[in-house]
């Protein structure tokens, strides 16, 4: 079983190992990408759809056209949830 931790060093620099540990930061990447879409950027790689559908997998909900709002909200609460189960080391 692979362990998974957040380490974080006095400088600043943060570093996600494991699994869980990445999953929770490009959940924490796909939220603020959706408040872009919200805002009416866009993207030439991803669609909001797309990236709604990738909500939706991490969050276990679906999410309609345009539903930004929640899906950031339920994406918050999974990271609060997981950044809490998490080991966080503090390093100099």
């Amino acid at each position: 079983m692979e362990d998974s931790e957040v380490i974080m060093y006095r400088d600043g620099t943060l570093i996600f190992r494991g699994k869980d540990a990445i999953r929770l930061r490009r959940a924490a990447e796909l939220r603020s990408l959706l408040l872009l879409f919200k805002r009416g950027l866009r993207s030439q790689r991803m669609s909001g759809t797309q990236a709604l559908a990738i909500a939706a997998r991490i969050t276990g909900k679906k999410y309609k056209r345009g539903q930004y709002d929640l899906a950031r909200t339920d994406l918050h609460h999974w990271i609060t949830t997981m950044a809490a189960a998490l080991p966080i080391e503090i390093k100099d």
